[in-house]
């Protein structure tokens, strides 16, 4: 995560074994809301470079059991954190 100035805040790694690219990208959200609920950031930026989870965390409605309980989870964290903006990034 970076401020304003672009310093850097803090990060994180995680081993997730075998899972497709969705599910990664679903952990990747869901950490780092973690860690923007854990140090009370207020402005958030979440941007995706997935247009499948960008899309699928934009809206109510779930297409797919895959990730589901995790998706969930996010959600729950998106409810709790006001200000964030979600926007999807093509990769460069």
């Amino acid at each position: 995560m970076q401020g304003d100035n672009v310093e850097w805040i803090c990060g994180f790694s995680n081993g997730l074994g075998s899972c497709d690219a969705y599910v990664a990208e679903l952990w990747g959200a869901f950490e780092g809301l973690k860690l923007v609920r854990a140090h009370d950031f207020i402005r958030v930026k979440l941007q995706i470079d997935s247009w499948v989870v960008a899309i699928t965390l934009s809206s109510l409605k779930v297409r797919t059991t895959t990730g589901w309980s995790l998706l969930q989870h996010i959600r729950q964290l998106l409810d709790e954190l006001r200000g964030l903006d979600l926007s999807f990034i093509r990769r460069s």
